[in-house]
């Protein structure tokens, strides 16, 4: 996301050549500057597809803008780069640029492009792609359905003594962290916690309900 007073998001000039782009959102909240500029050396090998843009274009260096359509018809690229604005996409917008279930950007993006592979990993180490598809940006959408999270439930009775867990309580805070062994029942408030243990290597979940302070 370019900033009122940003430059171009993606700045393809000065007979720069054969470069790739797919997969990326380039926003830009400046009135004129948009999401791509080029020269015209520049863009005779220029290949994109699967972007979400910002509607402001330049094929002459930044000295006029056009529409995202006109550059599909213009150069036969882009062909699949829809036009959004931040809200559609993000969940907070300005701050927390994680994409919103059901956007655009979810499960559009490119496996391969000319030649080249979509990163098998997000900017969070996410595993790519996940339901079915390549997410357009940074960020891997991976969320399970209801009957998913319910396989990877586990019951507190079958966590070990000396396994590590988190709890949870149902504000969202942490109130304790270590083995299960060292919980002290007497110090902990009764009431519905949700807790985090590994099994297998994977990090499973629970709820437990601590009414027993003895």
């Amino acid at each position: 996301m370019m900033p009122e007073d940003g430059r171009w998001g993606l700045n393809i000039t000065n007979g720069s050549s054969n470069n790739v782009a797919f997969n990326n959102i380039i926003l830009s909240k400046h009135a004129f500057r948009g999401s791509l500029t080029l020269d015209e050396v520049s863009m005779a090998t220029f290949h994109a597809e699967a972007n979400i843009y910002s509607d402001r274009i330049s094929v002459d260096d930044g000295s006029t803008v056009i529409s995202l359509s006109d550059w599909q018809s213009l150069s036969q690229q882009d062909l699949s780069t829809v036009v959004a604005d931040s809200s559609d996409l993000f969940e907070i917008p300005g701050d927390n640029y994680y994409p919103i279930i059901g956007s655009l950007a979810e499960n559009t993006g490119l496996d391969i492009f000319y030649g080249m592979d979509a990163p098998l990993s997000d900017i969070l180490d996410e595993t790519r792609p996940w339901n079915g598809g390549y997410e357009i940006g940074c960020y891997e959408l991976a969320y399970m359905s209801i009957a998913e999270e319910e396989a990877q439930a586990v019951v507190w009775t079958s966590i070990g003594a000396n396994d590590m867990v988190k709890l949870i309580d149902t504000n969202g805070n942490l109130v304790y962290e270590g083995l299960k062994k060292d919980i002290s029942l007497p110090s902990l408030a009764v009431g519905l916690y949700i807790f985090l243990t590994q099994q297998s290597g994977k990090v499973m979940a629970g709820k437990w309900l601590h009414f027993n302070t003895k």
